[in-house]
């Protein structure tokens, strides 16, 4: 995805995979990139969605309690997208949950999953 700026990795730390995802807020799902990489989850939103809306997410494995999907609902009504599956991810504070908008929600859940457990070893 252009107009998105990759994040600065610590020392040592690299990236696995990247992919398109849409986080999503209260109200909006804002488009981005998400970086898979040994130490953190990092979403960059994309260049124009920029703001309190956008904000960027680093997400170390070790503060990462829990990687699921989302049931469906339609409590907010059926264009917010609760007829879809999102990728949940879980902080380990139990303050708020990062969920996205991804393609192939059940396979990307599993393979977080098992980096998460891997980055615990």
């Amino acid at each position: 995805m252009p107009f998105v700026e990759e994040p600065v990795l610590e020392p040592g730390e690299r990236i696995v995979d990247t992919f398109e995802v849409r986080r999503a807020d209260d109200v909006h799902a804002v488009p981005g990139k998400l970086w898979v990489t040994t130490t953190h989850l990092r979403f960059r939103a994309h260049l124009f969605r920029r703001g309190p809306r956008g904000r960027a997410v680093d997400c170390p494995w070790s503060e990462i309690a829990v990687i699921d999907l989302t049931g469906r609902s339609l409590r907010r009504g059926p264009l917010r997208g609760g007829l879809r599956r999102r990728l949940r991810v879980r902080l380990s504070d139990g303050y708020e949950d990062e969920i996205y908008f991804v393609r192939k929600v059940r396979a990307r859940a599993a393979q977080l999953q098992r980096l998460r457990e891997a980055s615990r070893l």
